[in-house]
C-alpha cells in the first residue's frame, strides 16, 4: 500500500497498490480511489491471510480511522469503519495491528480520553475483529491520569506462536517520567500478565516484537531518560520472559536530545543464525539505519 496520496486518479482522495520485485522495480501499481467526502491516503502496516485481500490501516477523517480490506484479485475495496469508545467526539491514532492463528485482527489505536485534569489523556483500544469487519470485542488499556500528565501510548502489537497477544506500550509524561507496559491478553480479551518496568531501568516505548526460544520476546524498544529541558531516548533491545519477567535489556545506538521525532524503531526479526536479531530504526534527520544486534 502506498502511503500518498494517488496521483494516478483524477480524483485527490485514495490510494494505491503496488507490487515491487526485490531489487526495487515497481511490477504493478493498481490506484483504489475513494468515492466519499475524506480520504486514505495514509495507510500504515499491511496483513494478509491468503495473499488475495490484504488489510491496513487508513485515515479516513478526524475521529474516524478505519481497516482498509484490499482484494488483490478483484480490485474490490471495503472500509471498516473505526471510532474512539470512550468519546465519540474525540481523536483516534493508528497504534498497530496483528493477526491471530484463527483468522482474526487484532487492531490497537491511541484514543483520546480528556478530563478535567488532563484534557491531553491518552488511553490505548484494542479491537479484535474477523476478517469482513465484526468486531468480536473492545479492549481499553493503559495506567490512570494523574496531576502530572501521565499518558499511554501504543505503537506496537503481537501474536505469538501459542496465540496470546501482546499490546506494547509507553506511560509517560512527555519528558520526566517514563513506564514500559506490556499486557498480555488472551484471545477474549482478558489481559492475563502484565509487565511494568521500573522508572530506574529507564525504558520507554516498543515498537515491536519477535518471539525468541523458549516462548521469550524481543522488543524493538527504546530507552529514556531524563536530561536538562527534556528527554533523551536511544534504541534499545528489551528481552522478556515467557512469564514477562525482564531478562535483559541493552542499547542498540547511542541517545540523542528529545523523544518524539528523534528515534523510532521499525522492525525487529530474528537472524538466520540462532543468536542473532536485527533491527530497522531511524534515528535523526530520517536516516535509516539496519544494525544486527548479537545476542549473548
Amino acid at each position: 500500500f502506498f502511503y500518498s496520496a494517488d496521483t494516478t486518479s483524477k480524483l485527490r482522495f485514495g490510494t494505491g497498490f503496488g507490487i515491487v520485485d526485490l531489487k526495487g522495480k515497481l511490477l504493478q501499481y493498481r490506484s483504489i480511489p475513494y468515492n466519499g467526502l475524506h480520504n486514505y491516503f495514509f495507510p500504515e502496516e499491511m496483513l494478509t491471510f491468503d495473499y488475495s485481500n490484504f488489510y491496513t490501516s487508513v485515515y479516513i477523517k478526524q475521529g474516524n480511522e478505519a481497516i482498509l480490506r484490499y482484494n488483490y484479485n478483484t480490485q474490490e475495496s471495503k472500509i471498516y469503519d473505526i471510532y474512539n469508545s470512550e468519546c465519540k467526539d474525540c481523536f483516534l491514532i493508528f497504534g498497530g495491528m496483528a493477526k491471530d492463528p484463527n483468522g482474526y485482527l487484532i487492531v490497537a489505536h491511541n484514543i483520546s480520553v480528556p478530563n478535567q485534569q488532563d484534557s491531553f489523556y491518552r488511553k490505548v483500544q484494542v479491537i479484535k475483529m474477523d476478517q469482513e469487519g465484526n468486531k468480536i470485542w473492545t479492549k481499553v488499556l493503559g495506567g490512570p491520569s494523574t496531576k502530572d500528565l501521565h499518558s499511554n501510548t501504543c505503537e506496537a502489537v503481537y501474536v505469538d506462536s501459542k496465540g496470546n497477544y501482546y499490546i506494547g506500550t509507553t506511560y509517560e509524561d512527555r519528558g520526566y517520567y517514563y513506564q514500559m507496559i506490556v499486557y498480555k491478553l488472551d484471545s477474549l480479551g482478558n489481559v492475563i500478565k502484565e509487565f511494568k518496568s521500573k522508572i530506574s531501568q529507564q525504558l520507554g516505548n516498543v515498537y515491536d516484537f519477535t518471539e525468541l526460544d523458549n516462548n521469550s520476546l524481543a522488543l524493538a524498544s527504546a530507552s529514556c531518560r531524563y536530561a536538562l529541558w527534556f528527554g533523551e531516548s536511544s534504541p534499545a533491545i528489551t528481552i522478556l520472559d515467557s512469564s514477562l519477567n525482564l531478562k535483559t535489556s541493552f542499547l542498540a545506538g547511542r541517545y540523542t536530545y528529545g523523544v518524539y521525532g528523534i528515534v523510532h524503531l521499525e522492525k525487529i526479526v530474528r537472524a538466520n543464525h540462532n543468536d542473532g536479531l536485527i533491527t530497522v530504526f531511524i534515528i535523526i534527520l530520517n536516516l535509516s539505519t539496519l544494525d544486527m544486534i548479537a545476542l549473548k
